[in-house]
């Protein structure tokens, strides 16, 4: 049987997945956040506080993983 990945592979294509799994949860929770405003009017200060937070972790998670990727490629 032919071995297709090495380890160091699984690693950084486990890390790429999990990283778009959570950016795209977050964005995706800022983006509707961010949405309707007509109906939420009095929500206002709280949707804020949602779109801001979840950016922010999602914001967070890519450079995270931007800088361990970049630290498995030079390493």
């Amino acid at each position: 049987m032919i071995d297709l990945m090495s380890h160091s592979t699984g690693v950084v294509l486990t890390l790429a997945v999990t990283a778009s799994l959570i950016v795209g949860w977050y964005g995706a929770k800022a983006k509707i956040a961010h949405g309707d405003l007509n109906g939420t009017i009095r929500k206002i200060s709280g949707l804020k506080r949602a779109r801001t937070n979840n950016g922010g972790v999602a914001l967070l998670v890519v450079v995270i993983a931007l800088f361990i990727l970049y630290k498995a490629v030079v390493h």
